[in-house]
């Protein structure tokens, strides 16, 4: 990566490519990402953008191309040595620890980057910044859903990433719960460049600058996300009635 491209580009794909077996999942993606942008990529079931993300995420090792990060290539690296980078990653897997509460798991999350003083004092704000004060000594086991998502996307910020890497962070939320994350990811969007990879249209307009389309494991089409979903190949061909 040159030095213009390191002022503006914080992470791109150059030909990426994952098979299992005969089966192409990404076929030859090229992708970049600049500082502080919010992007989100899109697509049904089977389009790839899941499994390019897990690429991103050190989940899966691409079959062929390269992924870089900030200047580094890091290809193949397993997800905890891409977060020591300064990546935060939330997945679709739950990471809580349900035997814990609420607090313990945001202060555990927190220990990890800081002495225990100012883990305390990052778990604390965090309950306040995500307004989980009043369940804070609950047990994350006898939460609902939607705040063991606030939860888990409390215990990746923490640490404060400087890229925030989400899977369907609006996935089962209530449409109160769906208002509530999409304000929280545009406060974390001015700060922080921010990857989310949803199925819901009406999610990804309201959070996205920029959206990247899948279809057959290709880029169908990226751009500002008015433009994309009023398209008539992305609506037609690939949306469908989601994109009304």
């Amino acid at each position: 990566m040159n030095k213009s491209n390191k002022k503006e580009c914080v992470l791109e794909t150059r030909g990426l490519g994952v098979r299992f077996g005969g089966v192409v999942a990404v076929d030859s993606v090229n992708f970049k990402l600049r500082k502080n942008e919010l992007r989100c990529l899109i697509g049904p079931n089977g389009a790839g953008k899941t499994s390019f993300f897990r690429c991103l995420t050190g989940q899966y090792t691409p079959t062929q191309g390269d992924v870089w990060l900030a200047g580094k290539k890091i290809t193949g690296w397993p997800s905890h040595e891409v977060a020591r980078l300064g990546v935060g990653i939330k997945t679709q897997i739950p990471n809580l620890m349900n035997g814990l509460t609420v607090r313990e798991n945001l202060w555990l999350a927190a220990r990890r980057e800081h002495s225990g003083k100012r883990a305390s004092e990052f778990a604390e704000k965090m309950l306040e910044r995500l307004s989980l004060k009043k369940v804070a000594m609950q047990s994350a086991g006898q939460l609902s859903h939607g705040l063991r998502q606030r939860v888990e996307l409390g215990m990746v910020l923490v640490a404060e990433p400087w890229l925030l890497l989400l899977d369907e962070p609006a996935g089962g939320l209530t449409h109160d719960e769906v208002e509530q994350m999409a304000e929280l990811i545009h406060e974390v969007g001015k700060t922080t460049s921010v990857i989310v990879v949803e199925h819901d249209m009406a999610f990804v307009r309201q959070i996205a600058q920029q959206v990247t389309v899948f279809h057959q494991g290709r880029v169908l089409r990226e751009g500002d996300v008015d433009e994309v979903l009023s398209d008539p190949v992305v609506r037609e061909v690939y949306l469908g009635k989601k994109a009304k």
